[in-house]
């Protein structure tokens, strides 16, 4: 063990603590360097001196208590201790027996970010993590031959960082999305020009979608954006800075409003814990950050609560459950599913999901690769139906977009070769080349205002300056991501709406439905994958366990799922997998594991989630954001039921089945709570024709809030196990066509 330097944050005795406390959970040996080596340590005393210093007094008192129960028990310092000694410390660390029940779990996020992160974060030095790992890093380009190999894909020994792409990411073509000249990024400084004939709030994905359509259609357009109008060179291959499960850097707004969360009513609450769903801010929202799966919901699916009755199911609904049917069908639908897949541009399969098609896609599906065609053999030998997932990624040039390099390193980056379509490339330059877009940056709404008679006329937002502006509109589209969009709903409190706009009846932040997404893994001794040579795009997927003939209710519960098999395996992923019930944690029987990365395939289960009267949002009465308004967080109270309980426990047993038949060994379970926040998290906001059990009309504008509408996943009714995207889209197109006719009859 190397002899304690000083440090900038610990004292001598706390660095020789942290030393030799992180050599142990991650020791030296079989010839392979232990966490001091690959830099660990260094990278954590990085860390507590900046981005990560609010962790700092958690540490100094850990290491502190640490060092005590070494003397007190072994009358010698931990770093003196013998390593069965130390493992035994650790031990009661990690059971709570020493205080601080958190620290081990902070101890061990840290320890891989400083092991496996790229190395500009100041750990995995000489980038001997990945060397151990022998996972090639960084590479914006894999053949299908590397897709489809059977022996490890190495790119001949050679390693790419940040570092080594430095030149080549700065040089880079500023293209996807290009900032068209029409933006002007100081407009939000400016004072507002007047009453628009539409405000949308927010411009992610489904306003960012409906802008060219208002601006063609001749309306004058206002959009107030919290976040940048990103470039390319926005975009870094950096999977601790940049992926929802490091510090996704690409949401500072959405970081500092992190919602609180309690399984149920009358507990404590706590940060909220996200198995997915770290939003980005900016212009066109997350769909660029994501796998850009744009799938169909099936025509059943908006029947949820029909098709419960119609096939005396009700004994096997839960009594506190709130399904209700949509109030559109797939037929209406239907139409801008198919439109919205052409101007998207969609790469998929005709034959499946077998739903009624007035149109084939337009792009043949992304090449396959090895753990999927394994998939694919199993599954169908078991007469099953598994397909690639249409994905808004081109497997041919397209739009004027290229054809896909299939880096490894897309979901949760966005893509390097401009293959993914985007709505800040495609949709919104649009809008600006009409002259009737006034696109206005940083901007944060923080109030929506309605007249006397109740009607929405204009949102209050604070300026990049700081300064509290009105935007008036004849109308406005509030199109936030749905946490946003509840708190905005409930902030704005008048006379005729004193517990906020659309809340009269007490709907707003009912309904809630968030998905659970569980996974279960085996190993395969003798197969080597090389899933780090696809992305998340190509997976294969099972509708089988969703489909109309799927009948969930003889075996004791509602609603199916997506079953897939998904490539993509980067270092900081491999070192958070769900592990074996045999693998601890730490030591070195988890160092020993994660070498058989390439020999793991995992299927991970998307499951319907039913709405309950149990789980729902409001305002949180204590907590408050840290953007410096300090506006209260959103409360969440959301606990996993016994329904969807049952139905993973099935579905997990399928995956079992699936990955035996795959050739796999021992297969495990991955946690199934894993995060009341997903980025799919729907409800809260639902559509429906009742105004005394719904917020939206068909429409999606505000019942008691004529003028207001919201786009989003918030107006769903149920919460099928299907991507939402697609529909919300198609949605909210259809909405906004009808809107437009309004407002040219003049009737808005």
């Amino acid at each position: 063990m190397p002899a304690p330097t000083v440090s900038s944050v610990f004292t001598a005795t706390q660095k020789a603590t942290a030393l030799a406390l992180f050599e142990r959970l991650f020791p030296a040996g079989d010839g392979h360097p232990g966490a001091v080596e690959i830099g660990a340590v260094a990278y954590v005393e990085r860390l507590l001196a900046g981005f990560g210093h609010a962790h700092l007094p958690a540490y100094q008192q850990g290491l502190d208590r640490l060092e005590r129960a070494a003397r007190e028990r072994w009358r010698q310092s931990f770093a003196a201790c013998d390593a069965e000694q130390q493992r035994a410390l650790i031990q009661a660390l990690e059971a709570g027996q020493l205080g601080q029940p958190a620290f081990m779990d902070l101890l061990l996020a840290h320890l891989q970010e400083g092991l496996f992160a790229d190395p500009l974060h100041g750990g995995n030095q000489g980038k001997r993590g990945w060397k151990f790992l022998e996972h090639p890093g960084i590479w914006f380009e894999n053949s299908l031959e590397e897709m489809l190999s059977r022996t490890p894909v190495t790119k001949g020994g050679r390693i790419q960082s940040m570092q080594d792409l430095a030149q080549v990411i700065r040089e880079r073509p500023d293209q996807a999305p290009a900032i068209p000249p029409e933006f002007n990024p100081d407009r939000g400084l400016r004072p507002p020009q007047g009453e628009a004939d539409v405000v949308l709030i927010g411009l992610g994905a489904m306003n960012s979608v409906v802008a060219p359509l208002l601006a063609e259609a001749g309306l004058s357009v206002v959009a107030l954006e919290a976040g940048p109008y990103r470039s390319r060179q926005d975009y870094h291959p950096d999977e601790l800075g940049q992926t929802y499960y490091g510090r996704a850097r690409m949401g500072p707004k959405f970081n500092a409003e992190t919602p609180r969360w309690r399984r149920n009513a009358g507990e404590p609450t706590q940060p909220c814990t996200f198995s997915l769903g770290r939003m980005m801010n900016g212009v066109g929202g997350s769909v660029f950050h994501y796998g850009g799966w744009m799938r169909r919901f099936h025509p059943h699916h908006f029947r949820a609560r029909s098709r419960v009755a119609e096939n005396g199911w009700d004994g096997v609904l839960p009594a506190d459950s709130t399904l209700a049917d949509w109030p559109v069908a797939y037929d209406d639908l239907e139409p801008y599913y198919a439109r919205l897949e052409w101007e998207i541009g969609i790469a998929g399969v005709n034959d499946q999901p077998p739903v009624p098609r007035s149109r084939d896609l337009p792009m043949p599906p992304l090449r396959p690769y090895h753990m999927g065609e394994v998939f694919r053999e199993a599954t169908e030998g078991m007469g099953l139906h598994p397909y690639p997932v249409p994905a808004a990624v081109n497997s041919v040039p397209y739009r004027g977009r290229p054809a896909a390099s299939y880096s490894g390193w897309t979901c949760g980056f966005g893509t390097f070769d401009d293959s993914t379509w985007h709505p800040a490339a495609e949709c919104v330059p649009r809008a600006l080349a009409t002259g009737r877009l006034d696109l206005r940056t940083h901007c944060r709404a923080v109030e929506i205002l309605a007249d006397s008679d109740g009607r929405a006329r204009g949102v209050k937002y604070v300026d990049p300056a700081g300064e509290e502006r009105v935007q008036y509109g004849r109308c406005l589209i509030l199109g936030t991501y749905v946490w946003e969009s509840i708190r905005l709903l409930l902030l704005s409190r008048d006379a005729r709406h004193p517990q906020g706009l659309g809340n009269n009846r007490g709907q707003v932040g009912q309904n809630l439905m968030t998905k659970m997404f569980a996974q279960v893994l085996a190993q395969f001794p003798d197969r080597t994958f090389n899933r780090h040579c696809a992305n998340a795009s190509q997976s294969l997927i099972l509708d089988d366990f969703l489909r109309e003939d799927f009948a969930a209710a003889q075996h004791g519960f509602l609603g199916g799922a997506t079953i897939s098999a998904e490539p993509q395996f980067l270092p900081l992923a491999i070192s958070r997998e769900a592990l074996p019930p045999d693998v601890p944690r730490w030591g070195a029987a988890y160092k020993a594991h994660l070498r058989t990365w390439q020999h793991w395939a995992v299927l991970r289960i998307q499951p319907d989630t039913l709405p309950y009267a149990t789980n729902f949002v409001d305002l949180d009465p204590r907590h408050r954001d840290r953007s410096g308004l300090g506006l209260p967080v959103i409360r969440i109270t959301y606990d996993m039921r016994a329904n969807e309980h049952r139905m993973s426990e099935w579905m997990e047993s399928k995956c079992e089945e699936i990955l035996r038949a795959m050739g796999g060994q021992n297969p495990w379970r991955g946690p199934r709570f894993t995060g009341v926040g997903s980025c799919h998290d729907l409800g809260g906001i639902r559509m429906g024709v009742d105004p005394a059990a719904s917020v939206l009309d068909p429409n999606l504008e505000v019942h008691d809030t004529p003028g207001l509408f919201v786009f989003g996943g918030g107006a769903f009714p149920s919460c099928p196990g299907i991507n939402p995207t697609l529909t919300m889209m198609a949605l909210c197109v259809r909405a906004c066509e009808s809107l437009i006719a309004r407002l040219r009859r003049g009737d808005v």
